[in-house]
C-alpha cells in the first residue's frame, strides 16, 4: 500500500526525534537478529511473554505498589512459562501469521461466504503452525534475518537523513531509486545473516564430534 507524502513526512519526523542511544541499540538488535536470530529465538519469545505479563498485569484496578508487585509476578510467570513451552507459542505465532494472510488474501479476492473466510483463515493457521514446527530452524533463520535486516536499515536510513537531509526529501517523495536501495540492501544483508547462521549450525555437531 502507497503512503501520501504527508504521511511519509510524519513518519520520518518520528523517526528522527529518536535518541540516538535508542538508535543505537536497535541497530545492535538489528545485527544480533542478522547473525545470532535462531540461537536467541527463545530468548526472544521469553522476552516477548514478559511483556505480556507485565502488560497483563498492568491491567489490574491496584494501588501503585500493588499493581507494581503484579507485574513483576505476571511477567516472571509468562516468561518461565514460554521457556518451556516456547515452540507451543512459535506454533501459535505461525499460525497467526498465517490465519491473517489468508484473512486479507481471501477478503480483498471477496470470495464467498463467511464460512468460506473461516476455512481459510483455519487452515492456514494449522499449515502455519505445522510449516513452523517442521522448518523451525530454517524459518526462524530467514524471519530473524529478515526482521535484523529491516531494522539495521531503517537505523541507517535515519542516520544518513540526519546527516544528508537530501536522503529525507527522496524518501518523502518516494524516490524508486531510495526504495530500491533500501530493499536491496535489507535482502543482501538479510542473505548474509542467513548463510553464516545455517553455516554455523551445520559446523556445531562437527565440533562437538571433535
Amino acid at each position: 500500500m502507497e503512503i501520501d507524502r504527508e504521511t511519509a513526512r510524519a513518519l520520518l519526523n518520528a523517526a528522527l526525534s529518536i535518541h540516538p542511544v535508542i538508535l543505537g541499540w536497535i541497530t545492535l538488535v538489528g545485527l544480533m537478529a542478522v547473525f545470532f536470530g535462531w540461537r536467541l529465538l527463545r530468548a526472544l519469545v521469553v522476552f516477548e511473554g514478559a511483556v505480556a505479563g507485565a502488560v497483563a498485569g498492568m491491567q489490574f484496578p491496584l494501588a501503585d505498589t500493588k499493581r507494581l508487585a503484579m507485574v513483576i509476578a505476571l511477567a516472571l510467570i509468562f516468561a518461565l512459562l514460554s521457556w518451556f513451552f516456547y515452540k507451543a507459542i512459535v506454533f501459535v505465532t505461525a499460525g497467526l501469521m498465517g490465519g491473517a494472510i489468508a484473512f486479507v488474501a481471501v477478503a480483498n479476492l471477496g470470495l464467498g461466504s463467511v464460512w468460506t473466510v473461516y476455512l481459510a483463515v483455519g487452515i492456514s493457521f494449522a499449515c502455519g503452525g505445522l510449516l513452523a514446527m517442521i522448518f523451525l530452524r530454517p524459518i526462524s533463520i530467514l524471519v530473524m534475518s529478515l526482521i535484523g535486516a529491516a531494522l539495521v536499515v531503517e537505523a541507517g536510513l535515519i542516520v544518513c537523513v540526519k546527516w544528508y537531509p537530501k536522503v529525507g526529501s527522496m524518501f518523502i517523495e518516494r524516490d524508486p531509486k531510495l526504495r530500491l536501495i533500501l530493499i536491496v540492501s535489507m535482502l543482501v544483508l538479510a542473505a548474509l545473516g542467513c548463510a553464516l547462521q545455517w553455516n554455523g549450525e551445520k559446523e556445531k555437531p562437527d565440533k562437538k564430534e571433535r
